[in-house]
């Protein structure tokens, strides 16, 4: 490491999430000055919502309707950025990796 590795977060893009210019190979066969977790990838960021409501069918039985939402502003959570020094991708992100998009359910559930 031969720099600040870390970009203001208004230069911080996809394409390139940390300044690459902050490394640079080390000799063969010595230890490189890099720190161990001196990067931070992009936050994750999700809002889930239930809503669920009983009705009294008779007796001790209900009726739940329920509706959920999982990730309920669709917001999308990007992988941690390539970290091969070397490789063309060094420094961007290129995957959204298993981030759930929006998704949403409804269901009624007898309870007895």
């Amino acid at each position: 490491m031969v720099g600040n590795p870390e970009l203001p977060k208004d230069q911080r893009t996809v394409n390139k999430w940390f300044n690459t210019d902050a490394f640079q190979p080390q000799a063969l066969f010595t230890l490189g000055s890099a720190p161990a977790n001196v990067l931070h990838g992009p936050p994750q960021r999700r809002i889930d919502l239930s809503v669920f409501k009983e009705f009294a069918v008779g007796g001790t039985r209900q009726l739940q309707l329920r509706y959920e939402v999982y990730n309920l502003t669709n917001i999308a959570n990007f992988q941690n950025p390539n970290s091969q020094l070397g490789s063309p991708a060094f420094g961007s992100i290129s995957s959204t990796g298993n981030s759930t998009p929006r998704q949403m359910q409804f269901a009624a559930k007898l309870l007895f």
